[in-house]
């Protein structure tokens, strides 16, 4: 449950038969243990998986439930199984769940736009917000491994309660901006210490400062913003926009 939304940059997956099943991520071999599920639960012979992808993993970008999307879809496509779109995004979305490396990146992925979802599970639940078209500027720091926060029970504990306290203020507000999504995003990663990385903090408290909005990805060390801010010449900085792009077949 809550807010999300796809952007203009994601991941593309090539799959083709082979004699022992490989996944490549950007040209190299790697453990993706979503993509591994989907492909125990579909694919009929070994295969290689192709993931050719703009974002880095583990940054709060839902690149591994796009690429567990991607691959049911390429797979479904391959060997001719007929399972419908909801199937296949229902497989993405439990390999995300079981795997413990995201909740509802797969649902948003699958849906489109800018969602504020009122109840989990595939298909969508709740309504459509109109963002598409606005940019998002990202500041992107570090990893932060999504499994070792749901592992935890008592982070998913905070994370619950605040995420409660949040979602009953957002029910509250009859208009919502993205500036307001992002200052009650914000509120939620400090509330729920999601967000304690002082350099993150700090950097978004003087982009509030200067009269911007901002806040964390979730989940990863990476700074969200509605305005462009200052760019470090440190750190990647990205610019998004949101659309209503969705999984397809190519």
């Amino acid at each position: 449950m809550g807010l999300g939304c796809t952007i203009d940059k994601g991941v593309k997956v090539r799959v083709k038969p082979l004699s022992k099943s490989v996944i490549l991520f950007n040209g190299k071999t790697i453990r993706l243990p979503t993509v591994s599920s989907v492909l125990t639960l579909l694919a009929v012979r070994p295969v290689m998986i192709d993931i050719v992808s703009e974002l880095p993993l583990g940054y709060g970008f839902g690149i591994s439930g796009a690429s567990a999307l991607a691959c049911a879809f390429a797979v479904n496509k391959l060997f001719k199984l007929k399972k419908n779109n909801f199937q296949l995004a229902t497989i993405a979305h439990m390999a995300e769940i079981t795997n413990q490396t995201g909740l509802g990146s797969v649902g948003t992925q699958f849906t489109g736009g800018f969602l504020w979802k009122t109840a989990p599970g595939i298909p969508v639940q709740g309504k459509p917000l109109p963002f598409v078209g606005k940019k998002i500027y990202a500041l992107i720091l570090d990893k932060l491994e999504t499994p070792s926060v749901l592992k935890d029970g008592k982070k998913i504990q905070k994370i619950n309660i605040a995420a409660d306290s949040i979602l009953r203020r957002l029910k509250m507000s009859n208009i919502l901006t993205l500036d307001q999504i992002f200052d009650f995003s914000y509120a939620f990663a400090r509330k729920s210490t999601l967000l304690s990385d002082k350099l993150m903090i700090n950097t978004i408290e003087s982009i509030k400062a200067s009269g911007g909005h901002a806040t964390m990805n979730m989940l990863g060390k990476v700074i969200l913003s509605t305005s462009k801010p200052y760019i470090s010449k440190d750190y990647q900085w990205e610019i998004f926009t949101i659309t209503n792009s969705k999984v397809h077949s190519l």
